[in-house]
């Protein structure tokens, strides 16, 4: 049973590594939900870095934006919305 609040989301994944971080480089395409605004670009990182452990380097061959982590906006379940934003600000 299809959840008719939620939209489908089409996107493009890229998988990489860097140093030794595992990255997925997901490109948000059309059509995209109405929670959407602009065309996302999400950077995702996995490491088993230990907490004070000096950061991982990211790639410098990326323009990193900003810092997403933790924003509510950019849950699956906010993006995936089939109502435009009211707070989200997906961007």
């Amino acid at each position: 049973m299809r959840d008719k609040s939620r939209a489908v989301v089409y996107k493009k994944r890229r998988c990489f590594t860097y140093g030794n971080v595992y990255f997925h480089l997901d490109i948000y395409v059309h059509p995209l939900p109405p929670a959407c605004i602009g065309s996302p670009i999400i950077l995702e990182t996995y490491t088993t870095h230990l907490i004070g452990d000096p950061t991982p380097s990211l790639p410098n061959f990326l323009e990193v934006v900003r810092e997403i982590t933790g924003e509510p906006g950019y849950s699956m379940f906010n993006m995936t919305s089939s109502t435009p934003p009211t707070t989200n600000n997906i961007s």
